[in-house]
C-alpha cells in the first residue's frame, strides 16, 4: 500500500475504534482562546454524556484512482476479528460481513482488486447480484467477510413490482459495516 492509503487506513481504524473514538472539536481559532474554549464546549456538550450507540462511520473521499477500494479492503481485513465478535453476539440477526453497495459498473473492480491483492480466501466474499443471489443462503451472507451487491439490488427491496424477488432487505440482517461506493 502507498503512504496515503496507509494514512487513510489508520484514519478508518481510528474512527471505528469505539474505545478511542473521542469527540473532537468541530473547529477552533488559534488566536482567540476564549472563543476556542466556548466553541469546544458547545460542540462537545452532548458528547460528554456516554453514548454507546454513537455512530462510528466515516467518509473516504479520495480522488479517483488513489486506491479507495484497496484501502477499504485492507480495512475490512484488519477488522475481521471485530466482525466475527459482532456476529457471534447475536448469530441469528447479525452478519460478520461488510455489505458493499456499488454501481454495477464497479462490481467487477471490487472482485478484481480482491483477486489481485489478496491471497486465496484472505477476504472471502459473495456477490449478491443477478441469478447468483438465488443460490446464496442466509448463512452464506452472515458468515462471509464481504458481500458485494449493487444499488439495483437494494432498490428492489420492498418493490411492489417484484414482491417475490430475493433481495438483501428481506433478510432483515444487521451488517457489521455498510460501504456505499460511488454514493451520490
Amino acid at each position: 500500500m502507498k503512504p496515503h492509503q496507509i494514512s487513510a487506513l489508520n484514519f478508518l481504524l481510528k474512527k471505528e475504534d469505539s474505545e478511542n473514538n473521542k469527540p473532537e472539536a468541530l473547529w477552533y481559532h488559534h488566536d482567540n482562546a476564549w472563543l476556542r474554549n466556548y466553541c469546544e464546549k458547545d460542540s462537545n456538550s452532548s458528547a460528554k454524556e456516554p453514548n454507546h450507540n454513537r455512530s462510528q462511520g466515516s467518509i473516504l473521499a479520495d480522488d479517483m484512482g488513489l486506491g479507495k477500494t484497496l484501502t477499504t479492503l485492507a480495512f475490512i481485513l484488519a477488522t475481521s476479528d471485530n466482525a466475527r465478535n459482532f456476529q457471534q453476539a447475536d448469530p441469528n440477526k447479525r452478519s460478520a460481513a461488510t455489505l458493499v453497495i456499488c454501481p454495477l459498473a464497479t462490481l467487477s473492480n471490487w472482485k478484481n482488486e480482491i483477486d489481485l491483492h489478496f491471497r486465496d480466501h484472505a477476504i472471502p466474499y459473495e456477490v449478491f447480484h443477478g441469478n447468483n443471489r438465488k443460490s446464496l443462503t442466509s448463512e452464506d451472507l452472515q458468515s462471509t467477510m464481504l458481500i458485494l451487491t449493487t444499488y439495483e439490488m437494494i432498490g428492489t427491496s420492498g418493490n411492489k413490482k417484484h414482491p417475490n424477488q430475493h433481495n438483501i432487505g428481506a433478510l432483515d440482517l444487521f451488517w457489521f459495516r455498510i460501504v456505499l461506493d460511488e454514493a451520490q
